[in-house]
């Protein structure tokens, strides 16, 4: 069966969406900034006009670029933490999860949160990772919570916000944490959020 002409400018097209977005993430891990359309077009190999062809604003072409970076940690960094062992043992397998995908996403983040309010789009993909990653926490510690609803909750929030993203940048960027010391700090902080009064 002959190959359709359609068939060969899709798969052309597909490609270049592709590699525009690459290029986007790849400039914005590089510099911690969100690049010109012109450095866009330039690292993908394709002119200004092209861009704005395969993309209808740049929050669809950060968008894009953003899922090609969740594939990328779902392929670099699974499988996630196991539940089993001790608080101490799960604690530790948790943040060892989790470093090396916030130092991974570091610059990209950055320029995200900076984004959310003015991006509906990328405010929905952090949403939907931070919902993802709280599930997370409940299946790791899920024999360590409060039987009682609110409670749960509570600790469950508290969790959350000690080993999120937010935490770990505050943790570093602004206390100055080395990686290990701030992974330290949040281990300790979560075993201490867990073994409450009895």
């Amino acid at each position: 069966m002959a190959t359709k002409p359609t068939d060969g400018r899709h798969a052309r097209r597909a490609q270049n969406e592709r590699s525009t977005a690459r290029a986007m993430l790849d400039l914005m891990r590089e510099t911690g900034e969100l690049p010109t359309v012109d450095a866009v077009a330039a690292r993908a190999g394709v002119s200004r006009r092209s861009v704005f062809r395969l993309f209808k604003d740049t929050e669809s072409l950060i968008r894009r670029a953003s899922e090609i970076q969740r594939a990328e940690v779902f392929e670099r960094f699974m499988p996630p933490p196991p539940v089993v062992g001790t608080l101490q043992e799960r604690a530790a397998a948790l943040m060892a999860f989790r470093v090396p995908i916030y130092e991974f996403v570091m610059p990209t983040r950055r320029i995200a949160e900076r984004r959310r309010s003015r991006q509906p789009g990328i405010d929905r993909q952090l949403a939907q990772t931070r919902a993802e990653f709280r599930k997370q926490i409940e299946v790791v510690f899920g024999s360590d919570l409060p039987a009682e609803a609110s409670e749960r909750a509570d600790v469950l929030d508290a969790l959350e916000l000690a080993a999120s993203w937010g935490a770990w940048r505050i943790l570093r960027d602004e206390q100055g944490c080395t990686v290990e010391r701030a992974q330290r700090t949040t281990v300790s902080t979560l075993i201490a959020l867990l073994r409450r009064p009895t």
